[in-house]
């Protein structure tokens, strides 16, 4: 399956469990994708510390793990056909 590294956001081959083969991080999520494979995600670390804390803020949260957003996209957007 196709997996990121939630730490220096490589992708790879692999199983759950895996390590990252460019940072030896075991911090690896599966890749969200749409039928065609093809999907551009957002993490809440894309953003800048400001905007992080005032959507954090806005959600409700303490920080990002309460809310998953720390191993998990904030925003999944499918390549458009």
């Amino acid at each position: 399956m196709r997996l990121i590294c939630d730490n220096c956001d490589t992708q790879f081959e692999g199983e759950i469990g895996s390590k990252c083969p460019n940072c030896d991080s075991n911090a690896v999520v599966e890749c969200g994708e749409t039928d065609d494979g093809e999907m551009f995600e957002i993490f809440i670390n894309d953003l800048k510390e400001e905007k992080q804390k005032e959507l954090l803020e806005f959600l409700g949260l303490k920080d990002a793990k309460e809310g998953n957003f720390d191993v998990f996209p904030i925003a999944e957007i499918p390549r458009g056909e």
